[in-house]
C-alpha cells in the first residue's frame, strides 16, 4: 500500500486556511452584530463607542479570531459592579446638557465651570450653602444669586447592573457563523 503525502500536505494546509478564515468571517458578523445591538442596550451620543467593537483575524499560524471592545469602560457594563475613584468623585451631570442624548460641551466639564468663582461653586455634604445636605455637588448661582441649580452630583462610587450580554451575542453570532462558513467550504 502507497500513500500519496503530499496530497496528505496540501489537504492539512487547505483545512487550516479555510479554518482560518471561516473564523475570521465569523469574527467578523459578531462584531457587526454587536454593533447592531449596542443602540438597542444604549443611549449612544456618538459613533465612538460602535467604532471601538473591533475583532482579530485568524491565521492558519494563529488559529483563533478576536472580538473585541478596545474601550475599558465597556467591560464594566458586561461585568456589573460598584466602582470607585479612590478620592476622587464621580461627577453625573444633571442640569449641564440640553437633552438627554446630547453630549455636554468642553466649556461646562467640570474641569472648565469651576474657574467661574463668581457663579459656580463646589460643595461638600455639610456645607452651609448646600441646598441638598447629604450630598455633593456642584452649584451654579442664578438670578441674582438668590436660587441655585445643580449642575453635577458628585458621588465617590457608581454601580453598574451587566446589561450588555456581549459574550452571548458573540458566541451566538460567532457559532452560527463559523458552522455556514465551515459548510460552504469558505
Amino acid at each position: 500500500m502507497v500513500v500519496d503525502t503530499p496530497n496528505l500536505n496540501e489537504l492539512k494546509e487547505e483545512i487550516t486556511r479555510d479554518t482560518a478564515k471561516a473564523l475570521s468571517k465569523a469574527a467578523a458578523d459578531a462584531a457587526l452584530a454587536v454593533r447592531e445591538e449596542l443602540p438597542k442596550k444604549f443611549t449612544l451620543r456618538n459613533g465612538y463607542v460602535k467604532r471601538g467593537i473591533r475583532y482579530r483575524k485568524a491565521y492558519p499560524d494563529r488559529p483563533f479570531a478576536e472580538v473585541y471592545s478596545r474601550d475599558a469602560f465597556m467591560t464594566k457594563q458586561e461585568d456589573g459592579g460598584a466602582f470607585s475613584k479612590g478620592s476622587h468623585r464621580f461627577a453625573i451631570p444633571k442640569g449641564v446638557r440640553s437633552s438627554e442624548k446630547s453630549l455636554v460641551p468642553r466649556a461646562k466639564k467640570p474641569r472648565y465651570i469651576l474657574n467661574n468663582k463668581d457663579r459656580i461653586f463646589k460643595s461638600s455634604k455639610n456645607d452651609p450653602r448646600n441646598p441638598n445636605p447629604g450630598t455633593e455637588g456642584i452649584y451654579m448661582r442664578i438670578r441674582n444669586n438668590k436660587r441655585l441649580k445643580l449642575l453635577y452630583l458628585l458621588t465617590g462610587k457608581k454601580s453598574y447592573k451587566p446589561h450588555w450580554e456581549f459574550e452571548e451575542t458573540v458566541e451566538k453570532e460567532a457559532m452560527k457563523g463559523f458552522r455556514e462558513y465551515m459548510e460552504w467550504g469558505v
